[in-house]
């Protein structure tokens, strides 16, 4: 994020570059545009477009919702003020409609979970990278991926290795409990966990996508049925373990 100069039309206030991507905007007034980007160096954060709506305005290619580009701001009184963007990237371009759904999903886990004005970089890369292949990779594989290092990195990852209870690992059925926070073995499950069974083959997944490198996962072959098991118990787990709904989780499949 460099300072280029000093805005002339204000004292001391410096304009600066950031590469930033569109997760969410809403009209403002007559003609412009609030904008929630996310950016490596400055995390989710809110800036204005003026103007952005005018048919004719500069401003208007750059200002689309999941594109990335590299924003001219200054900092304004409530919002970050747009000044000019370059397009580097229109992530929706020709996409399907469930690709779109998903990348809602992805802005909304954003916008709910991160803190504005929090650099998270490596977030930013992962958000890039699912973002990137929407149509190349299975899109429950990258709803898993992302979830799972959002987890990860808001440290509510849930326990996979060994049973919450005995702390032994299981060895007969294992059963997954989204509000206890991970898996049960078969002699310790009860009532009180309110789980469900959970294959291995979906625990073995979540525990690679937490720690794995992104460039593995255009190599990964798995089988839809547990794709879809993982994604189902991800999304009530993430529910449970935030304590805060996802709109664009109901709309997503």
């Amino acid at each position: 994020m460099a300072i280029l100069q000093e805005s002339p039309s204000r004292t001391n206030v410096p304009i600066y570059k950031s590469r930033a991507i569109v997760i969410r905007r809403r009209n403002q007034g007559e003609s412009d545009r609030v904008l929630t980007l996310f950016s490596n160096e400055k995390g989710r954060f809110s800036a204005i477009a003026k103007g952005g709506r005018k048919p004719k305005s500069k401003l208007a290619g750059g200002i689309e919702l999941f594109t990335e580009n590299d924003f001219i701001l200054s900092d304004g009184k409530a919002f970050e003020i747009v000044s000019e963007t370059q397009l580097l990237h229109n992530y929706l371009d020709g996409k399907p409609i469930h690709e779109i759904k998903l990348a809602h999903l992805f802005a909304e886990l954003v916008c709910k979970l991160i803190p504005e004005n929090l650099p998270v970089p490596e977030l930013f890369s992962d958000f890039e990278l699912v973002l990137s292949r929407m149509g190349q990779d299975d899109s429950d594989l990258l709803e898993l991926f992302f979830c799972s290092r959002l987890l990860k990195y808001l440290g509510i990852y849930p326990e996979l290795a060994v049973c919450l209870d005995c702390k032994q690992k299981p060895e007969q059925q294992v059963y997954f409990s989204a509000s206890s926070g991970g898996i049960v073995c078969e002699s310790c499950y009860d009532h009180t966990h309110q789980g469900s069974l959970i294959s291995k083959d979906v625990i073995k997944l979540w525990r690679f996508l937490m720690e794995c490198n992104p460039d593995v996962l255009d190599r990964l072959n798995i089988e839809d049925s547990v794709s879809h098991e993982a994604t189902s118990l991800m999304r009530s787990y993430l529910t449970k373990a935030t304590g805060v709904n996802f709109n664009s989780l109901e709309i997503a499949d």
